[in-house]
């Protein structure tokens, strides 16, 4: 058993010698024991570290916060009586030592994740992975003063989830494939408690209920047919079955109860997202939604929003439909929603020919790429 246990799925733990660790100042010393432990492959420099917790105050406080937060920190991992010790410090750099005597569930799961073997000896590394996962990455964790620790948080947040629910797909299909139907319909409820708008497909996207309930009418129509119903109303999928929660009778039951329990400000935000194609950055939503940062965030931990990249944003198809129905029942929104998207991606384009005339070109023509439905869809 390693002497220094650390949980960042779920909400933060960690143990010494097998007992709970306190005295913990602040969060920020939480933070600061997470962000080391994570990022432990290279060292890190004060100056940024003091940056990233306290980048309000001046460089002279905050290197001076960073040091009491670092002497709290090691008083209670009990860095100074390990051997090696946790913490590998010097006048300019800190960095987890990775030869030290500890454990960490974000490595332990990604490492039994990562596992290259076919899949029917895949499937116990696999499941040892998926039930190490407690929950989201730091669940309830926040350091609201460091809106860039808290783009780490959520970004490693999104890939974690991705990786467990990528597994989960794989054991599902395992089990199928074995035709051991019970273990493989655990798996696939599992991933609908997870995160039911998963992105792993079109239309559907691999929506655990979406796909049950599209393979529930391959009896009566051939694929194409129910794709096209679709695309046509969210309504298509659905069941007539009573054995089921209300909830999971139909996509749309699923969307409205999520929608129930949201703020007033993340469904006018969610409402003017689907207006939106292929994607959006944090500053598009912004100009366009009014959506603040803290609302997107909200958002993708509800599963609602995909962080694809550090400000890359992914709205599920199905949801967006349902997200759209939302905004047309509101026309005065919807109108002004429409010319604000017009506008910005009219701006977005237009301030990009000199680049696309010089040497800035290729750039340019990458970054409109990445827009082409918006721009598509703003003209």
């Amino acid at each position: 058993m390693a002497q220094l246990a650390i949980y960042l799925l779920g909400p933060f733990q960690a143990t010494l010698a097998g007992e709970p660790v306190v005295g913990f100042e602040s969060d920020k010393a939480r933070g600061l024991l997470a962000y080391l432990v994570v990022e432990a492959d290279r060292p890190h420099r004060r100056q940024v570290l003091a940056g990233l917790l306290w980048p309000d105050w001046s460089e002279r406080a905050a290197r001076s916060n960073l040091r009491r937060t670092l002497a709290n920190l090691r008083r209670v991992i009990g860095d100074h009586d390990a051997s090696p010790p946790f913490l590998a410090i010097t006048r300019q750099t800190l960095q987890f030592n990775q030869a030290g005597d500890y454990w960490l569930d974000v490595a332990a799961c990604t490492a039994s994740l990562a596992a290259e073997t076919p899949d029917q000896a895949a499937s116990v590394p696999l499941a040892e992975g998926v039930a190490l996962y407690r929950g989201p990455f730091l669940e309830g964790f926040s350091i609201t003063d460091s809106p860039t620790f808290e783009e780490w948080a959520l970004f490693k947040r999104e890939q974690l989830a991705r990786q467990v629910l990528q597994a989960l797909q794989r054991l599902t299909h395992c089990y199928e494939r074995a035709e051991a139907y019970e273990a493989a319909l655990s798996y696939a409820w599992r991933q609908i408690e997870l995160e039911p708008w998963h992105e792993i497909g079109q239309l559907v996207e691999g929506m655990p209920l979406g796909i049950e309930l599209a393979a529930a009418w391959l009896k009566l129509f051939p694929p194409a047919k129910i794709a096209r119903e679709i695309e046509d109303s969210l309504d298509f999928l659905a069941t007539a079955q009573r054995n089921v929660p209300a909830r999971h009778r139909s996509m749309r039951a699923l969307f409205e109860h999520s929608w129930g329990l949201l703020s007033a400000a993340e469904r006018k935000a969610l409402r003017r997202l689907s207006l939106f194609r292929g994607g959006f950055c944090q500053v598009g939503a912004a100009q366009v939604t009014g959506a603040s940062f803290s609302v997107l965030v909200a958002l993708v931990e509800k599963s609602l929003l995909h962080l694809i990249s550090e400000d890359r944003y992914h709205l599920h198809e199905l949801l967006r439909q349902f997200a759209a129905e939302k905004l047309q029942a509101v026309p005065e929104e919807e109108e002004k929603t429409q010319a604000d998207h017009s506008r910005y991606y009219l701006a977005f384009v237009g301030g990009r020919e000199e680049a696309l005339k010089g040497g800035g070109q290729r750039v340019a023509l990458a970054e409109i790429a990445q827009e082409r439905e918006n721009i598509r869809a703003a003209w």
